[in-house]
């Protein structure tokens, strides 16, 4: 799962908006209505969902959150109980209870470690994790349903198709790997194509033992204009 770093209250992010305005923010505390955090958010972790890692527009992103709203009203407005989520992300989290202790997330763990992206598009927990951190990674694929797929235990929807976009990504990869490799595209091309298309743990597996793309793939983020 891609990697976020989540700024704080106090720091600045800094976007462009429709209008080709340039805003530089102080993120804050509280945002109330919770939708205005939309745009900093973006600005700071990239128009990703911060679980299945697609791409989403403004328009199609959600605020996240992470302790749900409904049961924690105290936590509605705040910034650090947001995250960024796609609507299926969102969508099948709903009002699920988390315990910290016992589910990783992005912003606060190394959520790569935790699973097995395979070129069918499944994902898996990864069986080498030691002890300690197999249940905080079960409860994060358990509480995304990342294991929804057409091919394993759990049946995935007539709407998500988020195993079919890891599957596509993972093909135009190794399509590039081999590109690469010929020389026929540049680090900076394959971090273009790997924001487009999205599904950064696909890439950033594909491109095993390329340590300057996989370096690349951590350091860039094509922000989304807002």
């Amino acid at each position: 799962m891609r990697p976020v770093s989540k700024k704080k209250p106090g720091d600045e992010v800094e976007f462009i908006t429709s209008m080709n305005r340039k805003i530089i923010h102080t993120i804050k505390e509280d945002y109330d209505p919770y939708g205005t955090a939309k745009a900093p958010l973006i600005a700071n972790l990239g128009s990703f969902c911060s679980y299945c890692e697609e791409p989403r527009s403004i328009g199609d992103m959600h605020v996240e959150h992470v302790k749900p709203k409904d049961v924690y009203k105290e936590l509605k407005t705040k910034w650090n109980n947001f995250l960024l989520a796609c609507n299926i992300c969102n969508s099948v989290k709903g009002e699920t209870d988390v315990d910290f202790n016992k589910t990783h997330f992005p912003h606060k763990d190394n959520t790569f470690l935790d699973f097995v992206y395979e070129a069918s598009g499944r994902v898996k927990l990864n069986p080498t994790l030691p002890a300690d951190l197999k249940e905080g990674a079960e409860g994060l694929y358990n509480l995304a349903k990342l294991g929804r797929d057409p091919f394993g235990e759990e049946a995935t929807s007539e709407q998500d198709f988020r195993w079919r976009h890891r599957y596509e990504s993972w093909e135009l990869a190794e399509k590039l790997l081999v590109e690469y490799e010929d020389k026929k595209h540049s680090v900076e091309d394959i971090v273009y194509y790997a924001n487009l298309k999205g599904n950064w743990s696909v890439w950033f597996t594909v491109f095993k033992g390329k340590d300057e793309v996989r370096k690349a793939l951590i350091e860039n983020t094509l922000l989304e204009v807002i």
